[in-house]
């Protein structure tokens, strides 16, 4: 029955191959975007993994000043507060510099 109901319209059938074209068609395009989106994706994840260990190191260079900063305060305090203006202006600029670093710190952790 099917094959007599073709048979009979011959312009279906012809139309049916063009359809089946365009989907194969379709397909070919519709794939070769896939690999182009999933080639694009491999290089951003790339990107990103690269991203993330050049933030860990600079927040490992950070880690060390700050802590190399809080040894030379911690030595600092030994002296009384006010006893000598030098080491109270010198503890006051590390205490500063402390603080940026570590503010520096939170940032390069926001943007990583």
């Amino acid at each position: 029955m099917k094959d007599l109901y073709w048979s009979e319209y011959p312009e279906i059938n012809r139309d049916r191959r063009k359809r089946l074209e365009l989907n194969k068609t379709a397909a070919r395009s519709f794939q070769r975007r896939l690999e182009v989106l999933s080639e694009a994706i491999k290089e951003l994840n790339l990107d990103i993994q690269e991203r993330e260990r050049k933030s860990q190191q600079v927040q490992d260079k950070i880690d060390a000043k700050i802590s190399r900063l809080e040894f030379v305060v911690k030595d600092l305090e030994s002296w009384k507060l006010g006893q000598v203006d030098i080491i109270e202006t010198g503890r006051l600029g590390l205490e500063r510099e402390l603080f940026d670093l570590r503010q520096q710190k939170r940032s390069e952790y926001i943007r990583a």
